[in-house]
């Protein structure tokens, strides 16, 4: 158990990385909280489940091919996707 805690560390790592890039000013940067053994995202000073989906390589490559998409995606009640950008 301990090892799976640990290999999730780096993504949680990457994920704050990321949210603070875009996050506004004074929000509240996203942060991991450790208790006990488990490591926790707060976001607004809550703590947040990530329900994510990923979508592949070239899913996201126009505003045309997601628009059918977006609508599955809420039915899946996501609140966070992984889409590629380069």
């Amino acid at each position: 158990m301990e090892s799976s805690c640990k290999s999730a560390l780096p993504f949680g790592l990457t994920l704050l990385c990321g949210l603070s890039l875009v996050w506004p000013c004074g929000a509240g940067v996203p942060r991991l909280e450790t208790q006990g053994s488990a490591v926790h995202l707060l976001v607004h000073e809550a703590p947040m489940l990530i329900l994510g989906g990923e979508l592949g390589n070239s899913s996201a490559s126009s505003a045309r091919y997601m628009a059918p998409h977006w609508p599955l995606l809420k039915r899946m009640h996501l609140n966070t996707v992984l889409a590629p950008v380069s």
